[in-house]
């Protein structure tokens, strides 16, 4: 925080995403005060550094390292602010997991309406 200002390290990237998610998801898909499940699996590309063999090893397990899972859930809940839904606290079930895939990296984002 400086003068007053919150800064966002990862602003640059929340416009990008966000500017995806406009494309991907049809404007009169839109929860205005209804509670929500959100999924999110963030496969995550495997070093080049590897082996072909540790990849093949790796490949679909779970990621243990940094990011954690609360900070990239967050990232994406606040991305999707005023897209989806109003507030992400509308969010009552979450579920977000991290994984290595030996593809590029890609997000699933599943969403739910409760009632």
């Amino acid at each position: 925080m400086a003068r007053g200002r919150i800064y966002d390290p990862s602003s640059t990237d929340k416009n990008k995403v966000e500017k995806v998610l406009r494309l991907l998801i049809p404007s009169y898909v839109y929860y205005a005060d209804e509670m929500l499940r959100v999924s999110i699996v963030v496969y995550y590309q495997m070093p080049k550094s590897w082996s072909d063999k540790k990849k093949s090893l790796y490949d679909g397990t779970y990621k243990v390292s940094r990011p954690d899972a609360d900070n990239v859930a967050k990232f994406y809940l606040d991305c999707m602010n005023g897209i989806l839904y109003k507030d992400d606290a509308q969010v009552v079930s979450l579920h977000c997991e991290k994984r290595y895939t030996s593809k590029d990296g890609y997000v699933c984002i599943g969403f739910e309406q409760l009632f």
